[in-house]
């Protein structure tokens, strides 16, 4: 590993679906382990690299490609922290959409609960908004990103509990060389309000979903 000192980081995450409290629920539990099984085969991985002055979280692969149709999945999140610029790109049915928007800092509640998570110290804190969202991070690691471009807190984020997804640390690594950050979305530019239209009538024709989650259909 890398000098601490170094100004660049390299991550990789797995996402897993959520299991909602509908099938937490669930009375047939050999349904129920069925279902969460599904759950766990639906798994996407990421890269995250964070510099002095940029940010990019991407999809490096997807277990629902080629299988299931995809309404709501991140496949890129660059931030260029000298201009507060954050550019999303977002797949509804396997067509991709761009949004630029205003890098806004996430409001975080910090709570006492701590963790040991690969052998890091982490503590809890509670995103404060719409969207449930816990983040499990480490002051060990003095950067203070995570996945889906969630930052602002005193450290990396090493486990991050989404409405949609529980995104886990896999690995990280210091990076003694500038990545060159670019951000490589591709896809037809829309604001966020006309991408959350298109996906709330997507969820309409497929089936309910609540904000902030990804919809997976199967074909």
């Amino acid at each position: 590993m890398c000098n601490a000192q170094t100004s660049y980081l390299k991550c990789t995450y797995t996402a897993i679906p959520a299991v909602s409290e509908q099938v937490r629920d669930m009375k047939d539990i050999y349904l129920r382990d069925m279902v969460v099984s599904k759950f766990k085969k639906e798994k996407r991985n990421y890269t995250m690299y964070v510099t002095e002055d940029k940010y990019l979280f991407q999809k490096s692969s997807d277990k629902t490609n080629g299988t299931n149709m995809l309404i709501g999945g991140i496949n890129s999140i660059y931030i260029d922290k000298a201009t507060n610029t954050i550019i999303t790109e977002k797949t509804i049915v396997n067509k991709s959409y761009v949004i630029k928007d205003t890098a806004i800092p996430t409001r975080w509640k910090l709570t006492d609960e701590t963790r040991v998570i690969h052998g890091k110290n982490c503590k809890k804190a509670i995103a404060r908004g719409l969207l449930k969202v816990e983040a499990w991070y480490t002051p060990d690691i003095p950067f203070n990103y995570g996945p889906l471009g969630y930052f602002g807190l005193p450290g990396l984020i090493m486990e991050l509990d989404t409405p949609s997804d529980l995104y886990t640390l896999n690995s990280f690594e210091y990076l003694l060389q500038d990545p060159d950050l670019k951000s490589p979305a591709k896809g037809l530019e829309v604001s966020e309000a006309e991408f959350n239209k298109m996906q709330e009538d997507y969820f309409a024709k497929y089936g309910e979903a609540k904000a902030g989650e990804v919809l997976v259909i199967e074909r």
